[in-house]
């Protein structure tokens, strides 16, 4: 796998101009409702890769080396757990990095997971050159592998806040050449939806879904980065899914568990929510037929940015926080 060339991020380029629809099946009829699974349930197997270079895994390393045994082991539970590859960087960058990546995950036989991120806080502002430059090296360094892709999170609520409706469709457009680019290139791709919480308009968001290219994508997630349980999510995704021909949805649960056994007071979309704690392990085995995963789709310890004096800034592994977010699940 890293031996491919890459000469292959040219041949992606040339593919920027073709959208190839890729949408699979939609999940099946209404089935008996099982429960989900519980907070410490064991997790089902996955298939995605567990990455030994992760942040949590290298810390666990240090703290072990300096004698911080006990904080090791809490640390365990994140290290030991399929945690998403988050490129950044230029398209260069980006295609190198993922390329090594995927080549790690392919020499363990485990499935790739990619959260692509890069309309930031504004897509209504994004520039759609530099945005199909940036696909086409993720693009790139995906090659040929299968590979699941969680799409921009966030991004199609903050497109439809978009007070230019020019400028919102022009990010719903860059959303949907992204689902069919990537579709293309043999990804999974889930098209997240935001936070929906209660009382988020559903339909809203579906006709911004809709609009995004939710079509052609294989899903849709919820609930990425926030703390909304996994009971909760599910219900509300159910809803939405009604309202996008049934597409089937993935569960964000990294920070939603509720803390030494209680519920927490905290905003299901807060920033570095600070009595969050590890929900629902990473398993296919959800028990919901319309539920296809849940995920750690947000790596817990990761700062969302510096939402308080003294937060490190979005994207930088935090190990303290994460020591919290481990004690606290009570696992």
């Amino acid at each position: 796998m890293r031996s491919r060339p890459r000469a292959a991020l040219v041949a992606v380029t040339a593919a920027l101009t073709v959208l190839v629809a890729g949408g699979c099946a939609a999940s099946t009829g209404p089935e008996p409702e099982p429960e989900l699974v519980s907070p410490g349930a064991t997790p089902g197997t996955t298939d995605f890769f567990v990455d030994p270079d992760s942040a949590a895994a290298a810390q666990v390393r240090e703290w072990s080396s300096a004698g911080r045994t006990a904080d090791a082991e809490q640390l365990r539970k994140i290290a030991e757990q399929p945690l998403p590859f988050r490129p950044v960087g230029d398209p260069d960058q980006i295609a190198g990095d993922v390329l090594e990546y995927v080549g790690r995950a392919s020499d363990a036989r485990k499935r790739p997971l990619l959260v692509a991120s890069a309309l930031a806080d504004d897509p209504c502002a994004a520039d759609p050159d530099v945005y199909h430059a940036w696909l086409a090296g993720l693009v790139g360094g995906l090659g040929d592998a299968s590979s699941t892709v969680v799409l921009e999170p966030g991004a199609v609520p903050r497109a439809l806040a978009c007070s230019d409706s020019a400028a919102r469709e022009r990010a719903y457009g860059l959303l949907s050449d992204a689902v069919a680019i990537l579709g293309s290139a043999g990804a999974t791709v889930y098209l997240d939806a935001g936070p929906v919480e209660p009382g988020t308009d559903l339909d809203g968001l579906a006709a911004g879904l809709r609009s995004s290219g939710i079509a052609d994508a294989h899903g849709f997630s919820v609930n990425v980065g926030g703390t909304q349980s996994t009971e909760e999510s599910t219900s509300v995704g159910s809803q939405l899914a009604d309202l996008v021909d049934g597409k089937p949805f993935v569960i964000d649960t990294s920070r939603n568990g509720p803390a030494d056994g209680s519920t927490t007071e905290e905003s299901a979309s807060a920033c570095n929510p600070q009595q969050s704690a590890l929900g629902n392990p990473p398993t296919t085995q959800t028990g919901d037929p319309r539920v296809e995963a849940l995920l750690w789709i947000t790596s817990p310890g990761v700062s969302d940015g510096p939402c308080r004096p003294g937060d490190p800034a979005e994207g930088e592994w935090w190990p303290e926080y994460a020591l919290g977010i481990a004690e606290r699940s009570g696992r």
